[in-house]
Order: structure tokens, then sequence, then C-alpha cells
């Protein structure tokens, strides 16, 4: 919807300058602030298994989270239930950085990115998703973090030597 507060806390970030812009679910439905971000390089942070865990129940929008081997609704903001409708793969085609994330980590029991990855590229990467879409998605973890200029080369070079690593062991 337009004209929320998450509206304005997108306008908001964009104005001061930010480097990211956590969710970022909004962003595909105002073509102004959309395209500002993508000429700026500004990073879209996305949650794919949160977003998608997100389910219709009694129009109410809840979360489907596991608890005690039951699967209890706890209620959350409206987002997608399929991620092949996921704004964020408008942003995708049109070229604007992403980077993946888990949203809260402790309430989903996740140990890792993996499946957020898999989400991402499967869900939001589309037919057009290949291996240079998963470079690019770890690389942007790197590229857009907060890491200090002399600690982000260093990550970048350690990343780039494994990727580099695991291209030659499975070529």
């Amino acid at each position: 919807d337009e004209g929320t507060d998450v509206d304005q806390n997108i306008l908001d970030a964009l104005l001061f300058n930010t480097s990211r812009i956590g969710h970022g679910y909004a962003l595909a439905h105002h073509p102004i602030a959309k395209e500002l971000s993508r000429k700026r390089n500004v990073a879209v942070e996305l949650c794919p298994i949160s977003n998608q865990l997100l389910v219709e129940k009694d129009n109410m929008f809840v979360f489907m989270v596991k608890a005690s081997g039951f699967v209890t609704p706890v209620q959350v903001l409206k987002l997608v239930s399929d991620l092949r409708n996921h704004p964020a793969a408008v942003l995708m085609s049109e070229g604007h950085p992403l980077v993946i994330s888990s949203d809260d980590p402790a309430l989903f029991g996740s140990t890792g990115l993996s499946y957020d990855f898999y989400e991402a590229f499967v869900g939001i990467g589309g037919l057009k998703a290949n291996l240079g879409t998963l470079k690019e998605l770890a690389a942007n973890s790197i590229r857009y973090s907060s890491l200090p200029a002399h600690f982000k080369d260093r990550a970048f070079a350690m990343w780039q030597n494994k990727w580099d690593a695991f291209i030659s062991d499975n070529s």
C-alpha cells in the first residue's frame, strides 16, 4: 500500500543516502524511489524464507512457525505466499543489487543461509537464474556489508578463492 510508514521509511533512507534497504518489499511499488535506489546502487536485503512462510488465514496474514512439532500462527505483516510473485523478482530483473539475509534466525531455527539462497535462486531468480546469479548474490553479501574497506577487501579475496576452488572442483 502507498502512504504507509514503510513507504516513508524507504524515502527517508534514500534521502539520507543509505547503502542498504532492509527488506525493501515496498520499493517495487514506487517507481521514482526504485529508480533512485538502482542508480545509487543501494542494496536491498531479502529474507526469502521468512517472506514465504507467510500465509492468509481468516483474513489475517500470519507466519506458520513450528513450535514443538506443531504449526502455530503468529501475526505479522502482509508479504508474499509465493516467491515467484515477490517484488524482488522485478528488482533482480532490473539489475538492483540484492543481499540475502535470514530474518530472525533464532525464531526460525536457521543455522545458515543456504536455504535462503536456494529459495531466492529458485523463486526470485526465476528461469534466468544461473551460477552467475548465485555468485552475484554471494559477492553482494560482502560488497554491501558494513565491514571496513580493508576487511572487506580481505573477505572478498578469501571468498573469491573459495569460489574459484568450488568451480574448479565441480567443473
